[in-house]
């Protein structure tokens, strides 16, 4: 690590910020988005510009990138999570904190956290890559990170927590990725024939059972593409 760039604790460079949706309504009516799902209340586009804007921030906190001559550039936004409806009648708060450093690039995490009576309840997370470039070369400024150190003491309870979710988050992450489709190595290869007829045929059966009044079929359940997932444009 270069000089200066002592380890910093992840409550350090926390920040959290809160949108008053109980009681601005302007602010309510234009992060809604109007389609009638359930998980449609929220405009994604308006939680990544404030994951944007907050990510940048704790950044340049945790590496006085100001004070330094660097310039911060987000790498990446991956790994968002859905995990429960959003309340628009109920203030947001996003709570972002670093969970991981390299030399020259920080993993940000971002918490959408809505209060459900007494307890507080994880509607969204989202983690971001961010890289610490030199101001004048606009190259990695390698060392530029500080380490992200012991935790102080209002953070003590909950480290080993963290770090558990951190070392379980890497091993999924290259879980997944060994069997996963990876279009640019050489052991993947397109869709098989077969398998492009079964995603039709599942396609069509999606289509079919919506176009029938028979209730008797109704009560079957086809299991298509849109079965298992969700439209990413809908949620936060």
């Amino acid at each position: 690590r270069s000089e200066g760039s002592a380890s910093k604790s992840a409550a350090s460079t926390m920040m959290e910020a809160t949108w008053p949706l109980s009681s601005d309504s302007h602010l309510r009516t234009s992060v809604s988005d109007l389609h009638g799902q359930r998980y449609a209340t929220f405009r994604l586009g308006k939680f990544y510009e404030a994951v944007d804007a907050l990510t940048a921030d704790v950044a340049y906190r945790h590496t006085d990138g100001h004070e330094r001559g660097l310039a911060l550039v987000t790498a990446s936004h991956a790994h968002a999570r859905k995990l429960e409806s959003t309340n628009i009648e109920e203030d947001m708060s996003l709570r972002c904190y670093v969970t991981r450093t390299g030399g020259s690039s920080l993993e940000i995490r971002t918490d959408a956290i809505q209060a459900r009576g007494a307890s507080e309840v994880l509607v969204n997370s989202c983690a971001t890559t961010m890289v610490a470039l030199d101001g004048e070369t606009m190259r990695p400024a390698k060392g530029a990170v500080p380490a992200l150190g012991p935790p102080d003491e209002v953070d003590s309870e909950r480290a080993q927590i963290r770090d558990s979710i951190v070392g379980l988050h890497s091993k999924l992450q290259r879980r997944r990725a060994a069997s996963s489709m990876q279009l640019r190595t050489r052991d993947s290869h397109p869709p098989q024939p077969e398998e492009m007829d079964a995603i039709h045929s599942l396609y069509r059966s999606r289509f079919a059972m919506r176009n029938t009044e028979s209730k008797e079929k109704t009560k079957t359940k086809i299991w298509s593409v849109d079965d298992a997932t969700y439209r990413s444009s809908f949620v936060l």
